[in-house]
């Protein structure tokens, strides 16, 4: 469990850069004007991610039951499988109808500019 959230945190939540707090500092546009010594704490915020996300995982263990093997393959195929190939149908006729991505509109709009 440790391992996972020590995975998650390093490649998905900055690492000892980024915690929960600078991204409500990004949210609300607040700045760091107001402190007067600027000191590295990225081990205590790796630190700090890795158990929040580790404590996630705890409760998240808990509040939900596990699933016998057999109530498990039974929402595979009864829910998920038939979801996947509808998905696919629908992706596949939205293609066929554009006859492909649209990605430069008929005004000369590029939607690759967008993206990168």
């Amino acid at each position: 469990m440790l391992f996972v959230a020590n995975t998650l945190t390093l490649l998905f939540f900055g690492g000892g850069y980024l915690t929960i707090f600078d991204f409500f500092k990004f949210f609300f546009f607040l700045n760091d004007t107001h402190e007067i010594i600027n000191l590295n704490f990225s081990y205590l915020k790796y630190s700090f991610n890795i158990v929040i996300i580790a404590i996630l995982f705890v409760i998240i263990r808990a509040a939900f039951p596990r699933l016998r093997y057999d109530q498990l393959m039974l929402f595979a195929w009864q829910k998920l499988l038939p979801l996947t190939i509808a998905f696919l149908l629908f992706s596949f006729s939205f293609l066929w109808c554009f006859n492909g991505l649209p990605l430069q509109a008929s005004n000369g709009f590029n939607l690759i500019n967008i993206i990168y």
